[in-house]
């Protein structure tokens, strides 16, 4: 009798060591995971950017401004050979001191005239002839130095300096001894200490962004921390790549950020969100026969802090799928949760415990 009793707690005690309740770990279904964000590479540079040329074409005689180098307020970038312009002005001034030179002589000839004139000593005619001579050398004088002025404009516009602190060339397209043209782009100026970046975004996000709108951006070389920035500008399409520019104003003065530096346009999805879908981590979704599922822990009801539980099998429809998540269409409700961890080890019925303790981040 007792060997018998004592076979059937062996029996027992090994039927429960065969189904023990396996352990599981889940998370919430949610319209917009907190954890997520797009991330697009993108190039630091200057708030305040100018494109620098000439407003006269010849030949480009200095160049000491260089990339990367800090320039002072005044300081000269590139020059031109102004040799042609100079002798143009010197012609220029000399044309005009001929025409002061026969201002005056006019100007005596017309006053001595018009007093004989005064005296009726000559007739209306030559008095009018010396009045119209008199005021054809005063308007020569006049072109002359419209003449003068133009040609010292031309020789200012041979030499390019910086206009502000804090300025530094950052690209340079010319070299000197070069021939360029007028208007030709020489180099570019980059001042002061307010930084942006631009990014090219994928045509997918586009259309969630807007100007104002708060985003981060990290730039490795300068910090390991992401800085806060505002979508400043939200350019035209790339081409064929399906992208758009945008730029966005970092929103410190960082003395340490230089334009050209490899940096990231960080934006957090929930910002994007355009509908009520939702997201699940990519590992949950499975499929069978065509048939895309989840499976999901229903806890309880008479389980203390939701531990205890069953696992479903939830058929679902999917959708996108964006850096490890994946977005159901159809088939899950917001709250639900489902199974991320030992999933491969259950079924549809089957009774488990969850690890997260009916918690969830």
């Amino acid at each position: 009798m007792s060997l018998l009793l004592l076979s059937g707690c062996d029996s027992q005690q090994n039927e429960n060591a065969q189904d023990p309740i396996r352990p599981v770990r889940t998370t919430l279904v949610t319209t917009s995971p907190s954890d997520f964000q797009y991330r697009f590479a993108g190039t630091t540079v200057s708030a305040s950017t100018i494109n620098l040329s000439f407003q006269v074409g010849g030949t480009l005689e200095s160049f000491p401004a260089k990339a990367g180098l800090p320039l002072k307020n005044g300081e000269l970038i590139a020059s031109l050979n102004d040799d042609d312009l100079q002798l143009e002005l010197q012609k220029n001034e000399a044309l005009l001191e001929q025409a002061k030179t026969n201002s005056v002589a006019s100007t005596s000839r017309y006053e001595r005239m018009a007093s004989l004139h005064k005296k009726q000593l000559i007739s209306d005619m030559d008095f009018d002839v010396a009045q119209a001579e008199h005021q054809v050398n005063i308007a020569k004088v006049d072109q002359a130095q419209r003449a003068v002025d133009l040609s010292r404009q031309q020789i200012s516009y041979a030499s390019l300096y910086a206009r502000g602190d804090h300025c530094s060339i950052t690209e340079t397209h010319a070299t000197e001894n070069e021939n360029v043209a007028s208007g030709q782009l020489i180099a570019v100026l980059s001042c002061g200490n307010n930084m942006e970046v631009t990014a090219n975004v994928s045509e997918a996000t586009i259309a969630g962004l807007s100007i104002g709108q708060d985003v981060t951006a990290m730039i490795g070389a300068v910090s390991k921390e992401s800085m806060p920035a505002t979508i400043s500008e939200i350019g035209l399409s790339t081409g064929n790549t399906g992208t758009y520019f945008v730029t966005a104003t970092i929103n410190s003065e960082i003395e340490s950020l230089r334009p050209g530096m490899g940096a990231e346009l960080l934006i957090n999805r929930e910002r994007l969100q355009s509908n009520q879908n939702l997201w699940v981590p990519m590992n949950t979704v499975n499929e069978e026969n065509g048939q895309h599922f989840v499976m999901i822990f229903e806890p309880a009801q008479d389980s203390q802090g939701g531990v205890q539980g069953i696992v479903r099998k939830v058929p679902v429809t999917i959708g996108k799928f964006i850096a490890g998540s994946i977005e159901v269409t159809h088939g899950l409700s917001e709250g639900q949760q489902v199974i991320t961890a030992g999933q491969s080890q259950v079924y549809d019925g089957l009774e488990v415990t969850s690890l997260n303790g009916g918690e969830h981040s």
